[in-house]
């Protein structure tokens, strides 16, 4: 007789070669020809279905248990954020660079321009009243000369200071936007390391969640491989107890004490396995 080919779906139920549910009255299907018939099953327990759930991740032997893991904490699985610095950032901060000599030529032409006026306007004013005191006064020769050219030399020194303003202001500018610049620089690499370290502690605890997901994992198809090979003892146990039982009882023996010596054993082994 043909040996029946069976897949083992939980104890005591097995899978035919159609995927056929189906239930065996012996441990040993699929390995001897003396293999009783398998009785097909209506429908799995609520008990079994969560057993092969299980077994369905764990696999054979707990040897799923690193699939678990990498599916439920694979690289990248808790998200990350991008490292790289916004093309906006970066733009603000090179605004910054190309503005560290300070103002720039038509900048600093303007606020001279704009300067020399007043100046312009100081000396204007000087004339007008000069000319207005002369009047009144009748002022002529040497002294008048004297205070044109007074004027005059205000006027230069105006010019100069004019100058000289612009070089400290400039100065200055350059010092403001170095500042500015480095501020800015400076926030962009403490915002790029916040996201450096967040990305790592996100790898830490994935890492953390893979070992602890295998190894509870494999603990629990550790603890069903060895429930499934205590049942199989115990069911062998059991069975070399009848035969025993048998054998005594024919020599002369109490029949009934092995009787119930089996059936203790028997009782004992549905408690545990649920019959």
């Amino acid at each position: 007789m043909a040996t029946n080919k069976l897949t083992r779906v939980s104890p005591g139920i097995y899978k035919d070669a159609s995927g056929k549910i189906v239930k065996s009255a012996t441990g040993n299907i699929g390995k001897s020809s003396k293999t009783k018939a398998a009785t097909p099953v209506a429908e799995l327990t609520q008990e079994q279905k969560d057993s092969q759930a299980v077994q369905d991740l764990l696999g054979p032997d707990a040897r799923g248990a690193k699939v678990i893991s990498d599916n439920l904490y694979s690289e990248g699985s808790l998200g990350r954020l991008n490292e790289e610095r916004p093309a906006a950032v970066q733009d603000y901060i090179n605004r910054y660079y190309s503005g560290l000599e300070g103002y720039a030529a038509p900048e600093l032409q303007g606020m001279r321009e704009q300067a020399q006026r007043g100046v312009d306007n100081q000396y204007q004013q000087s004339l007008v009243q000069f000319a207005k005191n002369r009047a009144r006064s009748g002022v002529r020769g040497a002294a008048a000369g004297a205070t044109m050219r007074n004027l005059d030399r205000e006027r230069i020194g105006q010019q100069q200071n004019l100058e000289q303003d612009l070089l400290v202001r400039n100065a200055d500018e350059k010092q403001n936007r170095l500042g500015q610049y480095a501020g800015a620089l400076e926030g962009a690499r403490a915002d790029e390391a916040e996201r450096r370290r967040f990305n790592l502690g996100q790898l830490g605890t994935e890492r953390a969640g893979q070992s602890d997901t295998y190894f509870n994992s494999l603990n629990l198809g550790l603890q069903r491989q060895g429930m499934a090979d205590s049942k199989e003892i115990s069911k062998k146990q059991l069975a070399l107890a009848r035969q025993a039982a048998k054998r005594r009882g024919g020599g002369g023996g109490s029949q009934a004490d092995y009787v119930g010596y089996t059936q203790g054993l028997q009782n004992s082994y549905n408690n545990i396995y649920g019959g």
